[in-house]
């Protein structure tokens, strides 16, 4: 891993211990203690600390964007729309990236079954331009309301700190919510993975368990980080947002978006179902 890398991860659900296999791209194995990022099928890019990362074979891909000049799914057509013309693809990590040129442009993915995942991953990488004055969404499938069960998204908060939420079916709301207690730094990579199952939620900042407690948002109220989760996406209808949150929306649009992630390098954004 460079040492201008900070890798986070999410991971609500599943201990995957005894799942380990070898790493056949020829990386590091699970026995070495740094089992090897994925980067796609074939593509090992950096060694990641979290001990997850060690059963990619466990786990079946089913969204991969790359944009490698497109924003196209590589893994089975679920490709996204481009909105606004502020859309411009960059160096990244390993090949291009794509950066978010303005506060309303971002990737609009329809939505699909594939994506209600009871237990399962969601990873990206992502680089900040400047420091947030406000959040930066970085990945949606939220809608305003409780309708609908499963609603998550993933955002840097304005104090610079990560932050996932999720959301139960239910009145009043049942959220859940996991924060990191480091702030993100500008102009280098950062990876953000979420695993989701029956086993809860749980965050991980650079290898080791985040401890954060709570959040306050924007508006001055408190969330807390520490609550149980045992859901995941399953039941959600909306669509996919990449680069802003979709928190205020009606159920199934997408629309309104807020938060766009104005400044934000997006790369090898990846969803993956688990046993």
């Amino acid at each position: 891993m460079r040492a201008t890398d900070l890798v986070l991860v999410l991971t609500f659900g599943l201990g995957l211990t005894g799942c380990f296999s070898p790493d056949v791209s020829g990386g590091p194995s699970a026995t070495d203690g740094a089992p090897p990022q994925a980067d796609g099928p074939g593509r090992v890019v950096d060694a990641a600390p979290p001990p997850i990362d060690a059963c990619r074979s466990c786990a079946e891909a089913v969204a991969a964007f790359r944009f490698q000049g497109t924003v196209d799914d590589e893994i089975a057509g679920h490709h996204g729309n481009q909105v606004g013309a502020g859309l411009a693809f960059v160096p990244g990590r390993a090949g291009l990236a794509l950066h978010l040129g303005d506060d309303a442009s971002y990737v609009h993915v329809p939505d699909s079954d594939t994506f209600d995942l009871t237990a399962g991953r969601v990873s990206l990488w992502f680089r900040l331009g400047d420091t947030p004055t406000g959040d930066l969404g970085l990945l949606s499938r939220d809608a305003n309301g409780t309708e609908q069960g499963g609603h998550f998204n993933l955002r840097v908060g304005h104090d610079r700190r990560v932050v996932a939420r999720i959301q139960q079916q239910s009145s009043p709301t049942i959220e859940v919510y996991r924060c990191s207690t480091t702030t993100i730094g500008d102009n280098a990579w950062h990876q953000v993975e979420v695993e989701f199952g029956p086993g809860g939620l749980t965050m991980w900042v650079d290898g080791a368990v985040a401890g954060g407690t709570s959040w306050t948002d924007g508006g001055g109220q408190a969330h807390d980080c520490a609550g149980a989760w045992t859901g995941g996406m399953a039941g959600n209808n909306n669509p996919l947002v990449l680069g802003a949150l979709t928190v205020t929306s009606s159920e199934g649009t997408g629309l309104p978006v807020v938060a766009v992630a104005t400044g934000v390098d997006l790369d090898d954004v990846e969803l993956w179902r688990l046993p």
